[in-house]
């Protein structure tokens, strides 16, 4: 007992503290040692994902391809807000629209021939409805990928 009390409770905090600090480090490099490498790799760009996506869906398991492809469409999403937002507040006539959705998806190709390819055309057609009054066919939203 008489060791306990010749600790601080500064020094004990700062122990914890310290503690604290290389467990979650550990952790943070053990489990995230890929994305810390692909950073380091690749720096702070807004774009990561420009390694050939066919040869990396190939590579890897399926939960992880389909990890990957969730956020990149995760990703579009948040661009296409931006890009409907403009093509609403511009009136943008249709052909306009669909100009600026197929330079859009032109980075997003490896999501063609994907479920996730139905997700977003149910998006677009909704938000283009919603947002620039625009009724958008089938034959559209495939002339667009």
């Amino acid at each position: 007992m008489h060791m306990f009390s010749s600790i601080s409770w500064r020094e004990f905090l700062t122990v914890v503290v310290i503690i604290l600090f290389l467990y979650y480090f550990l952790v943070i490099v053990l489990y995230y040692r890929k994305d810390l490498s692909q950073l380091a790799k690749d720096g702070f760009h807004k774009k990561q994902i420009q390694v050939s996506p066919v040869a990396k869906i190939e590579s890897t398991s399926v939960p992880d391809s389909n990890t990957i492809l969730f956020s990149t469409v995760h990703e579009l999403m948040e661009e296409l807000k931006g890009l409907f937002t403009t093509a609403s507040k511009n009136d943008y006539p249709k052909e306009e629209l669909l100009t600026a959705l197929k330079m859009k998806l032109r980075d997003y190709s490896q999501l063609k021939g994907t479920a996730f390819q139905a997700a977003v055309n149910n998006h677009i057609s909704k938000e283009s409805k919603d947002q620039c009054q625009t009724d958008l066919a089938d034959i559209d939203l495939q002339q667009i990928w």
